[in-house]
């Protein structure tokens, strides 16, 4: 099948702003309105505003993600 490629990886490439906070940011900031935590999508915003700081310059390699969630 063809590579799925997200939204995200292209703005990261072409050093525009994602919208992480939009979409996991908002998930994270629900949970936390009701009590909860929802530590896999702050990994993510944590991780893409990171990448974002990078200027396109910086990604992860699919190892280093696993082993960032996996510390979850």
């Amino acid at each position: 099948p063809p590579r799925l490629v997200f939204s995200v990886y292209h703005d990261l490439v072409r050093q525009r702003p994602t919208e992480i906070d939009f979409v996991n940011g908002e998930i994270t900031r629900l949970a936390m309105g009701c009590g909860r935590e929802a530590p896999y999508n702050a990994e993510v915003v944590r991780t893409v505003h990171a990448l974002e700081s990078s200027g396109g310059k910086e990604f992860l390699s699919r190892d280093e993600v696993v082993r960032r969630f996996r510390q979850l």
